[in-house]
């Protein structure tokens, strides 16, 4: 969608990005903040505990220091393209974060991995005798 909304906006002199976050020290993963019942499909069990178990054993072990997300983003850094993003343009997306920078490498990876493998049927479907 950014890149829609971005083809969009930009001969207006409007700059969007999506900030793609990892996890921050917050109480997001709180007991306060989250709420869980038992599953009602049996077979959603194992799963309803694995996700249980993420959210207990993430819960303030976070790596990433909120303020610091806040400075980048919104006060100095990329909204301003000041600091640490002098030079630069503003991205489509950004991932924001050690463990988000990781994430969104795998999925890159990934994803070339799918092209080359897939590459011949990716391409069959075109019309007989075209490039």
């Amino acid at each position: 969608m950014v890149e829609c909304l971005q083809q969009e906006t930009t001969p207006f002199g409007i700059q969007s990005v999506i900030f793609e976050p990892g996890y921050y020290r917050t109480k997001i993963f709180s007991t306060e903040n989250v709420k869980t019942a038992p599953s009602r499909i049996d077979d959603n069990e194992e799963i309803a505990k694995g996700i249980a178990g993420f959210v207990a054993a993430t819960n303030g072990n976070q790596p990433g220091d909120l303020m610091k997300l806040v400075r980048r983003i919104m006060i100095i850094d990329v909204v301003n393209l000041e600091g640490m993003a002098t030079g630069k343009s503003i991205p489509q997306r950004l991932p924001i974060g050690r463990d988000a920078l990781a994430t969104v490498k795998t999925k890159c990876e990934g994803t070339l991995k799918l092209c080359e493998e897939w590459g011949g049927l990716i391409v069959s479907t075109d019309i007989d005798g075209g490039e």
